[in-house]
Formats: structure tokens, C-alpha cells, sequence
């Protein structure tokens, strides 16, 4: 498994910030792991990654492995332009150079199970004379994830007897011992 994965969602972030700096998006460096976007007009563009949660489904007869697939939002925001038209040509441009740097690495794409884009949502505003367009684009990306077993030390210790007769799930609480293991 990639070491990437192996940081769950935290990494994965971090690694799409990286990303969309390397890109040199019209956002520069102003690209955040943060739920967070500057305020201040004069700080745009600027780019925020967040997780917006995830889920988990157990593998049936894998014992401790998950399919895991985690929700990011990659939200943008631009200023700065004279007209409306200009400020949905900067959004758009935003998003393009968001899905270039992602989806264009197919290395990075086939480091998951899946990679889907969920959602895309653009708004343009303008209060008073300041045009802010933003867009955000939700993202959903599985893999599998395995975790420590904590209990098979505990479980190195113990037996059960059963008997070719019981049928399946035989309560055979009554049966199990410990046993020594040698240090």
C-alpha cells in the first residue's frame, strides 16, 4: 500500500495542497489544507482542501481490511476582475487548472480504488463594486485500509474444543480455555 494512503486523510490532503502548488494554479502558494479561505480580496486567488468526512465498509471474509473512501472539497475563490463575464472566465479557468493538476496525473488517479468528482459548484457575487467567484468541487476518492489487530496477543492465548457435530454458529463459549504460550 502507498505510503500516501497509509496517512488516511490527513495525507491525502496535504498531498492535494502540494499538488496544486506544483501546478502553479493562478492561486500560487496561497493553496491551504484548511476548512478556510482568506477573506480579503487582495489575497486571492486562493485555494482551500478539506475533508468533509468519509466512510468505511469492512471487506466480508477479509478480517481487519476496509474499503475507505473519504470526501474532499477543493473550494477557490478570485477577485479582482472588471466584469461579471470576466469573473465567471476566472472561476472557470480556476476549475480547470483545479481538474488539470488532479485528474491529469494519472499516476496519482491510480493510486486509488476510485477517483470521482461528486459535485461542482460555481458562485459568482458582487457587493458593491468587489466581484468574489468561488467554485468548489467535491471530490470522493476509495481505497482500501487495513488496521492493527489489537487483540491477537490476547488471542494467541486462548482455544476452543469443537466437535465435527456442531452446527454452524454453535455457542461454544462454554468450551474455550487458555492456554501457555511460551515468552
Amino acid at each position: 500500500m502507498s505510503t500516501l494512503l497509509d496517512g488516511g486523510p490527513k495525507a491525502i490532503r496535504a498531498d492535494v495542497v502540494t499538488r496544486l502548488i506544483a501546478a502553479e494554479t493562478v492561486a500560487g502558494d496561497r493553496v491551504y489544507n484548511s476548512r478556510e479561505l482568506p477573506e480579503e480580496t487582495k489575497d486571492h486567488p486562493a485555494i482551500s482542501v478539506r475533508s468533509s468526512g468519509g466512510r468505511e465498509k469492512k471487506w466480508p471474509q477479509s478480517g481487519l481490511v476496509f474499503h475507505r473512501t473519504e470526501r474532499l472539497q477543493i473550494v477557490g475563490a478570485v477577485s479582482g476582475a472588471t466584469t461579471d463575464e470576466q469573473l465567471a472566465i476566472d472561476v472557470d479557468d480556476l476549475e480547470t487548472e483545479i481538474r488539470d493538476a488532479l485528474f491529469g496525473d494519472g499516476k496519482w488517479v491510480g493510486i486509488f480504488k476510485h477517483v470521482e468528482e461528486a459535485d461542482c459548484e460555481k458562485f459568482l457575487s458582487i457587493e458593491g463594486r468587489v466581484r468574489i467567484g468561488a467554485i468548489k468541487i467535491t471530490l470522493e476518492v476509495s481505497y482500501t485500509t487495513t488496521y492493527p489487530a489489537t487483540l491477537e496477543d490476547d488471542l494467541n492465548k486462548v482455544a476452543a474444543t469443537t466437535q465435527s457435530t456442531d452446527p454452524a454458529g454453535a455457542d461454544v463459549s462454554e468450551r474455550i480455555f487458555p492456554i501457555e504460550v511460551a515468552p
